[in-house]
């Protein structure tokens, strides 16, 4: 006599084979999790003798990535610039096949140069151009590619990633960054550009340009970014002409709504901050998502210096 399976004896059965099968694979995504994590602390330390230790015993960490879609040459990259025997660690990895010009998450995101720009570290800039990074590699385009490393919002993430490392570079007022960057062949082709830079030949040839291209909105808009980026650079000759084109220096910048004093005050420069304070900067706007002015701003991150001069402007 032929007994039926009842269905639900089924159903635990195939259950059953699938947790045991879970069971078997995890170990080895547990071993494959700490490979990596070992092979992020040896990056880490700077300790190249150990990374390549590791990725000869587990090759294919050249290629893994992070919870968050770095590269084990994006791990090096990230500010700040702390991580003892860079440039031979990133020789390492290079040498052992990492990809130079890799994307986070493997997609559009920036590549471990725009990285290093924003580090601020002319010699590992010089290592990833000497063998072969793209100096005119435009970062982030899609929104699940974009890191959050120091930028306010996921908005101005994209916007700050999605240009070229020259572009990354003066964003965040690395101007040594980026004039090795031009020295060593990027394109100066947007009028930001030229304005952090300080080059107001440049920056007239390509605003005349653009200019006959843009509604007056738009143009008032691309003016301000010009002014923040002159700013992030210290060049106050061209701020200045900026200001007498007629930008509004309390102009709200695409960073969480900020005004540019907000932003310095984030930043921390106190000379930045009395220039634009003697240029007609109101310190006692609020913006962003919290509402601050700049003075909260400015002591929420703990930049006394910068906090001090916005106290004397109330």
């Amino acid at each position: 006599m032929v007994t039926k399976t009842l269905p639900w004896t089924k159903t635990l059965l195939i259950m059953f084979i699938l947790l045991a099968l879970t069971a078997c694979q995890l170990p080895a995504r547990k071993s494959k999790g700490n490979d990596f994590s070992r092979a992020t602390a040896a990056v880490l330390n700077g300790d190249a003798g150990k990374v390549q230790q590791v990725l000869k015993q587990h090759p294919y960490l050249i290629n893994a990535r992070d919870v968050d879609g770095h590269s084990l040459l994006h791990i090096l990259a990230k500010p700040p610039a702390h991580i003892r025997n860079r440039t031979m660690v990133a020789e390492t990895l290079i040498n052992m096949g990492s990809p130079v010009d890799a994307r986070l998450n493997y997609q559009s995101g920036p590549t471990p140069l725009h990285l290093a720009a924003q580090s601020n570290d002319l010699e590992l800039i010089k290592t990833l151009l000497a063998h072969g990074a793209d100096i005119h590699a435009k970062g982030a385009t899609d929104k699940s590619t974009v890191p959050y490393l120091g930028v306010a919002s996921l908005e101005s993430s994209m916007s700050v990633y999605a240009g070229s490392p020259l572009s990354v570079a003066l964003h965040y007022g690395n101007t040594a960054s980026a004039r090795l960057l031009v020295e060593k062949g990027a394109h100066v082709d947007a009028p930001e550009l030229a304005a952090g830079l300080g080059n107001l030949d440049k920056f007239r040839e390509l605003t005349s340009i653009r200019g006959n291209r843009l509604s007056r909105v738009k143009t008032g808009l691309l003016y301000l970014k010009c002014f923040n980026y002159a700013i992030f650079n210290q060049q106050y000759e061209l701020a200045d002409q900026l200001l007498l084109s007629g930008v509004n220096i309390n102009g709200h910048h695409e960073m969480d709504n900020f005004t540019l004093l907000h932003l310095v005050a984030q930043r921390g420069n106190s000379d930045m901050a009395r220039f634009l304070l003697q240029k007609g900067a109101d310190p006692k706007i609020r913006a962003g998502r919290n509402q601050l002015t700049p003075l909260e701003l400015a002591l929420r991150h703990n930049n006394t210096r910068v906090a001090n001069v916005l106290r004397g402007a109330r």
